[in-house]
């Protein structure tokens, strides 16, 4: 037997079907578009790696992505969402160690929420910047450590180095890509009479 709604229940249904419906097409919009993004860098990331490797170094897109989106969300769920969806991804993509990238990318993205908050006087690419290339060393310390089992100037020069550096680089040419594709600012236009 089928349940019958009361008229109150019908109604809160119909109210929650007409939302999803209408209001909500910029939500789903931006999800979408995260959507879009995380597979766009991990295709980028895992299947051109070689084509945009400098030096054999390969930068992490998904995390600069994420602290990107931290940066630059209006509230914590949807960067929240976006940095579980980069770290997953992050972390599976092959040469990655699981457990640094989602940890490092999470640390990232709630430094990155901070710095919002307590660094308002500098501007937002010089934040990206710094908090892209913290969470870039600490991924690629842990992860040449795990490789080599030791730690020296000439693994920080030639391993981690480089991967920062990159990273970030790749960062700051997202930043502008991510806020025209996902943020688009409105501008009011003064009629003077």
């Amino acid at each position: 037997m089928a349940a019958r709604l009361t008229p109150l229940a019908a109604a809160d249904e119909y109210c929650l079907l007409n939302l999803t419906a209408s209001g909500n097409k910029g939500v789903i919009m931006r999800i979408v578009k995260h959507i879009i993004w995380l597979i766009l860098l991990t295709v980028i990331q895992t299947v051109f790696g070689r084509l945009i490797a400098v030096y054999g170094t390969v930068p992490n897109l998904l995390a600069g992505y994420s602290i990107i989106i931290a940066f630059c969300a209006k509230d914590d769920k949807e960067a929240a969402y976006v940095l579980f969806g980069a770290a997953l991804l992050s972390g599976s993509c092959v040469g990655h160690l699981f457990a640094a990238d989602v940890f490092f990318i999470g640390i990232g993205s709630a430094a990155a929420r901070v710095a919002v908050e307590y660094f308002r006087f500098v501007s937002a690419p010089v934040r990206i910047s710094a908090v892209t290339a913290l969470t870039a060393a600490a991924i690629a310390v842990v992860e040449c450590f795990a490789a080599h089992h030791t730690i020296d100037a000439g693994a920080i020069l030639h391993i981690v180095l480089p991967f920062v550096l990159y990273t970030t680089a790749a960062a700051c040419v997202l930043y502008p890509i991510v806020m025209k594709t996902m943020y688009k600012k409105t501008e009011k236009k003064l009629i003077v009479l």
